[in-house]
């Protein structure tokens, strides 16, 4: 009996110890988890952050995009002014050409017909 009762004993000491360890690994496991719990709640906060700057950066990229765009429209619409005040240039130059080549036919008529009407002062 006394044989059976230290082979118990051994026994639930062993069990003891198994316990204790299990209960330890137990532990450390959970302690893990809620390690790696902590850290998946940090990662996706990050995650977030990081996914609204991707947005603000497409937002901006769509932005940088249509004031390329405008821009683009602004300089074709600054040549076709340019265009048209070199064409408005050109159509001054013209009629002040032909306002002096009037001027001067109608200088030289008024003389002419001075000419004719008195013909004794330009002799």
């Amino acid at each position: 009996a006394r044989v059976a009762y230290t082979q118990q004993k051994d026994q639930s000491s062993s069990l003891a110890v198994q316990l204790r360890e299990s209960t330890q690994n137990f532990e450390s496991a959970h302690q893990m988890k809620e390690t790696y719990v902590q850290e998946l709640v940090q990662v996706r906060e990050e995650n977030r952050v990081l996914q609204e700057r991707i947005r603000g950066m497409k937002d901006s990229e769509t932005e940088m995009e249509q004031l390329n765009q405008q821009l683009h429209s602004v300089k074709i619409e600054n040549q076709t002014l340019k265009g048209t005040i070199y064409d408005y240039q050109q159509r001054e130059q013209a009629l002040e050409k032909g306002e002096r080549r009037v001027t001067g036919i109608y200088d030289q008529l008024i003389k002419n017909t001075r000419k004719v009407e008195n013909p004794s002062l330009y002799n």
